[in-house]
């Protein structure tokens, strides 16, 4: 399309879908400078595009059809390009598509399905990992003319920057362990964080933070109180945005397979990722950061065989491979590796 005046892109689905689709606000601005690039999101995944630099609104999506009212100044023609890179199919998205009847729409095609959109982007996907589905309409639209990032990009606002600030005062290099998730299967046993920590409160050179969802605050006063003696310190975030604060200004951090992943591709940051043993979901969700150290539980429902040993396997190789400039990609630690 020559110069598409508004470019709507759904992603109505978690947090961490849409930190992997902020690669294709990045190539669209490229592709069309002029055009206003709309977001659709959902309440849950809305704040990481209200405030990327090039995403011009954020049409927030909900099940209350009276508050989707402000979306209908697009409908009828008044959107020239709709993007949706949803990989599976999707009764809402074909919904929202047939009430809004943009000029032209891109999105997947599915067998036994009919043809939704006017182009299919299946013959444009260059990779299994989130962000090669997502940009997958930057190849069809550029024919190859553009150099193509699939970096995430996640904008803070300064006021989060400013309530964060104070962490720049910290001795030694800050260790950031979240242990929360968006599923209890893939959170990792109490007792094994307890005694990771325990371990590296032995090292001096470094800050301990924990991070976590409201939810979770008793696992998180057991590993505060039943780590041995040091410091280690809770950082109480209330949205993605200030957690994203926390992993930029991070050294390393370590996490179960959640948005926190994301960030820290993102922002570049080290970090030991645990994941289940779910072939597709690694595939999909592996972390693009420099340095990575994944573990893979034994277990396809959850990561309850994982220990305090392999964590600590793990960060020491990440801390090793880095000291030694060995950015060797997904580095993975299975359980029979002890």
């Amino acid at each position: 399309m020559q110069n598409p005046k508004t470019i709507l892109v759904v992603q109505i689905g978690k947090i961490g879908d849409m930190i992997l689709t902020t690669p294709l606000f990045s190539g669209l601005r490229t592709l069309y400078p002029h055009s206003r690039i709309i977001s659709m999101a959902g309440s849950i995944n809305k704040d990481v595009p209200l405030f990327h630099k090039d995403i011009d609104e954020v049409l927030v999506y909900s099940k209350n059809i009276l508050k989707n009212i402000p979306m209908l100044k697009y409908i009828n023609g008044k959107i020239d390009l709709w993007i949706d890179t949803k990989d599976n199919y999707s009764r809402t998205g074909e919904l929202l598509l047939n009430f809004f009847k943009p000029v032209r729409s891109l999105g997947f095609c599915f067998e036994n399905k009919k043809k939704i959109f006017d182009t299919c982007l299946n013959d444009f996907k260059n990779g299994n990992h989130a962000t090669d589905i997502n940009i997958s309409p930057l190849n069809f639209l550029s024919r190859s003319e553009l150099k193509i990032t699939s970096a995430p990009s996640v904008y803070v606002p300064e006021y989060v920057r400013n309530k964060f600030s104070y962490l720049d005062g910290n001795d030694g290099e800050i260790v950031l362990i979240n242990v929360s998730a968006g599923s209890k299967s893939r959170y990792i046993n109490t007792e094994a964080w307890t005694k990771f920590v325990r371990k590296l409160k032995s090292e001096k050179s470094f800050t301990l933070l924990l991070t976590g969802l409201e939810k979770d605050q008793g696992i998180i006063n057991f590993i505060t109180e039943n780590s041995g003696e040091g410091k280690i310190k809770f950082i109480k975030t209330d949205n993605i945005l200030e957690t994203a604060e926390v992993v930029r200004r991070s050294s390393f951090v370590i996490t179960p397979d959640t948005s926190v992943v994301h960030l820290c591709s993102a922002y570049n940051k080290p970090i030991v990722a645990v994941y289940p043993d779910v072939k597709w979901n690694l595939e999909k969700f592996y972390p693009l950061c420099e340095y990575s150290q994944i573990i893979i539980s034994g277990d396809k429902l959850s990561l309850s065989d994982i220990n305090n040993e392999m964590l600590e396997n793990a960060f020491y190789k990440l801390l090793k491979r880095i000291n030694s400039g060995n950015a060797e990609s997904r580095t993975r630690v299975r359980k029979e590796d002890h």
